[in-house]
């Protein structure tokens, strides 16, 4: 389904443009150079085989999605849903493979379904797809408006609307298991803490829980943000100290913090998107923060450490959380220890659970791997099985 960019010029060859000017300059790469095609994701994506209706009070549009299951089909069986979303590079079917791998023998696909939303850009889509729904590059991981059909529709509100899909075709559904890894885990670390679906979904008795994996930034609730004290130890051993950055600094605007004056969270310049927004006119910023910690879990690779690392966000924003991918995940669970927003410690540990793999960097289909077959997806009872636990209590102790 893939093909050349037929769509209207301005939204799609103009930003791969930029995005590839971006990259040669990041990286060092001559401008006459090719950019290392699994790294160039300006260039069409292999397009997921379903497509899932999804609506607004404004719009209606399609969302592609590559799921071993049918989708437009009633099917009691199904209890258990892993929903996983890909990184940069659009690859939904890969990493729906990817994680049906990951889960091995624990994969049955009489009550287990593994279903993998695409986020598709211009570039991806011909001109007989202007029913699907398409992002600019880097927006949907944000929440941002999808760029067509108009009106517009959030990243966050498509997903929703799969995860209400779901379990009207899943009847039976008792489980949601969010994965991801990359750039896929920066979206789920803001929709895991705003989502209106899973708070409903929690409300109905069902389980709902998150990993996100090696996300190249974080969103902060708060205006700390780490200075890493002893970065040449082990990262068990990492110290941190924290410095509060001005509430309407670059650093506290989304995607990577939420910029909480009284006018500013209304402001299209430097709050969030309006399906956050809409989201704290009915709740408080507090039940977003506690619904978070809750239902999630930070997973990062100990090699994950690398401040040149492809695709790693280098705004000033990610900046202040980090140099790297390690320090940035570390950096805001002992952040979020520090705040103590009277929470009570989940399992007797840290507010937020983090794992650091030994030996692992940002390859997604390893670090999906390491997940699933550590038994994280079934209990969430992390526990110590492993050197690499890192307790960002006992860095908050230490710093």
């Amino acid at each position: 389904m893939s093909g050349e960019c037929l769509l209207p010029k301005e939204p799609s060859s103009l930003a791969a443009a930029e995005e590839r000017r971006l990259l040669h300059a990041q990286y060092d790469i001559p401008e006459d150079s090719t950019i290392v095609p699994e790294y160039d994701h300006t260039q069409p994506a292999e397009l997921a085989d379903q497509l899932v209706r999804v609506e607004n009070d404004f719009a209606v549009g399609s969302l592609l999605v590559s799921s071993t299951h049918q989708l437009d089909r009633i099917d009691k069986g199904i209890e258990h849903v892993y929903m996983i979303t890909h990184g940069v590079m659009r690859n939904a079917r890969q990493y729906r493979d990817w994680l049906v791998e990951a889960l091995g023998c624990g994969y049955d696909p009489r009550t287990m379904a593994v279903v993998a939303p695409q986020f598709a850009a211009p570039c991806d889509l011909n001109e007989n797809s202007n029913h699907i729904l398409r992002w600019g590059f880097h927006d949907w991981r944000a929440g941002e408006e999808a760029l067509a059909p108009s009106p517009p529709i959030s990243a966050y509100d498509a997903k929703d609307e799969l995860a209400r899909h779901l379990a009207d075709i899943f009847p039976n559904l008792r489980g949601l298991h969010i994965r991801n890894n990359s750039e896929g885990a920066q979206q789920d670390d803001r929709w895991l803490a705003f989502s209106r679906a899973l708070k409903l979904f929690e409300a109905d008795g069902m389980r709902v829980e998150g990993i996100t994996s090696n996300p190249g930034s974080v969103l902060y609730f708060h205006p700390l943000r780490p200075t890493l004290i002893n970065p040449d130890d082990r990262p068990d051993s990492w110290e941190f100290d924290w410095h509060a950055t001005p509430a309407d600094s670059l650093a506290n605007r989304w995607p990577f913090g939420i910029y909480q004056s009284s006018n500013a969270l209304n402001n299209l310049a430097y709050g969030p998107p309006p399906y956050i927004r809409d989201y704290l006119k009915n709740y408080s910023m507090d039940i977003a923060i506690e619904d978070y910690v809750r239902r999630t879990t930070a997973v990062v690779g100990a090699k994950d450490n690398d401040s040149s690392g492809m695709h790693l966000p280098m705004e000033v924003g990610p900046r202040e959380q980090g140099s790297t991918r390690l320090r940035r995940v570390l950096g805001k669970s002992a952040c979020l220890a520090s705040y103590s927003l009277g929470y009570r410690e989940r399992d007797g540990n840290s507010i937020l659970h983090v794992v650091v793999y030994d030996g692992l960097d940002h390859d997604g289909a390893s670090i999906l791997r390491s997940i699933e077959v550590s038994g994280m997806c079934d209990a969430m009872r992390v526990g110590d099985p492993m050197d690499s636990w890192v307790d960002p209590q006992a860095l908050l102790r230490a710093a």
